[in-house]
């Protein structure tokens, strides 16, 4: 059988390099079509975008604007509460003084109605003794006659007929002192100088037996005065 082939023109080496060169010319005019598109693309995304950030600082700028103005206005209403505030803490601060004036006026007045009821007090007691271990007895007739007692055992004469002791009573015992100890015993005599004649013999005079030995004598004072 005989096989038959179609006859193929061979070409040269010069034309086979043409073939070359024409088919990287044609890829380069290729790739600078698809180059110029990517460039009008970039292009068309590069004022799209600064077209948006455009829009976007304006946008920015008024809202800016607006959040200064609305700061501007919380200041202003900040600066008229303070100043209303300001105000209310002098006013706060005049009556606080003016309070504490009339207070320290009241507090002295006080002091001196105190001073004053004291002397009264004090007056009205410049006939008293307190007498104290004193023995009680059961009677009020008794403390009577006890201290007239009392009054002999130190040495001091007088009639026993004179009116001596106007009025005498015992205290309240305070909790403290013990139930055996006798209430301290308060008189108010008739004569000033007599109630001074005492102090002066117990002063002078000390009784070192008996049941006056302990009796102690002091002035009836208010409390404040002592």
């Amino acid at each position: 059988m005989n096989i038959y082939f179609s006859p193929q023109q061979h070409k040269t080496l010069k034309q086979k390099l043409n073939d070359i060169d024409s088919s990287n010319d044609t890829l380069d005019q290729e790739e600078i079509k698809v180059s110029d598109k990517d460039q009008v693309t970039s292009s068309i995304l590069h004022n799209s975008l600064r077209a948006n950030l455009d829009a976007i600082k304006l946008e920015l700028a008024s809202m800016a604007a607006e959040i200064k103005t609305e700061i501007k206005q919380e200041i202003n209403i900040l600066a008229v509460n303070m100043q209303r505030f300001e105000d209310q803490l002098q006013e706060m601060d005049y009556q606080v003084k003016s309070l504490t004036d009339e207070t320290q006026k009241a507090h002295s007045k006080i002091l001196v109605l105190e001073l004053k009821l004291m002397e009264m007090e004090d007056h009205s007691h410049w006939k008293n003794l307190r007498f104290r271990n004193i023995p009680e007895k059961p009677t009020q007739e008794d403390i009577r006659q006890t201290l007239l007692d009392f009054f002999v055992a130190l040495g001091i004469t007088f009639d026993p007929h004179d009116q001596i002791i106007e009025s005498c009573h015992r205290l309240l015992k305070p909790q403290a002192i013990k139930k055996d100890v006798p209430r301290d015993i308060i008189v108010c005599f008739f004569s000033y100088q007599f109630k001074e004649l005492i102090l002066k013999f117990v002063r002078e005079n000390q009784i070192k037996a008996g049941k006056f030995q302990n009796v102690k004598v002091f002035r009836d004072i208010s409390f404040e005065t002592r």
